[in-house]
């Protein structure tokens, strides 16, 4: 028999592999008709060959539960911070005054009279000292400690994992 490739079927499809078929004798002749003539014996037979088309079909693989969480973690800062103390000066004053004078505040220092009685053979009254109190300025470093909340996202995927796919912006 002799395969010759490349043939069609009736409707013009190709096939993987579509073969003509002759048939030979022995002698290697084609064989003749019945009055020595030679015969044309060939006969298509086609054959056919399956193919795998993969298809995509969503199917579902279960449930993932996302929710959030807060957890407390200490944190620091380092800041700037601003304070002011008092500054007390004592200026000695031993003025005898007929009247008490009430405090007073002048440049921003607050001013107050300190009286006392002094027994004599007269009863006087005398400003024995002025108190000044300043208002100072102090910046220094302070370290504050405390605990914070921070939010952060739950992810319980059945799957284990293989459905999940996570990135970060850059």
């Amino acid at each position: 028999m002799y395969i010759s490739e490349g043939e069609r079927a009736a409707n013009g499809q190709q096939f993987e592999r579509g073969h003509t078929i002759e048939e030979v004798h022995p002698e290697g002749q084609v064989q003749g008709d019945r009055h020595g003539g030679s015969v044309d014996n060939r006969r298509t037979i086609d054959l056919h060959a399956e193919q795998l088309v993969a298809e995509r079909e969503l199917r579902d693989m279960g449930e993932a539960t996302i929710r959030t969480v807060f957890d407390e973690q200490p944190a620091r800062l380092e800041v700037d911070a601003y304070h002011e103390e008092l500054e007390i000066e004592h200026e000695p004053v031993g003025q005898v005054v007929t009247e008490r004078v009430g405090p007073w505040e002048e440049n921003g220092v607050l001013t107050i009279p300190v009286y006392e009685e002094q027994l004599v053979v007269v009863k006087r009254l005398m400003l024995r000292e002025y108190q000044k109190v300043r208002r100072i300025g102090v910046t220094e470093r302070q370290i504050i400690a405390d605990s914070v909340w921070r939010e952060r996202v739950v992810i319980e995927d059945p799957s284990g994992g293989s459905l999940l796919h996570e990135t970060r912006a850059a």
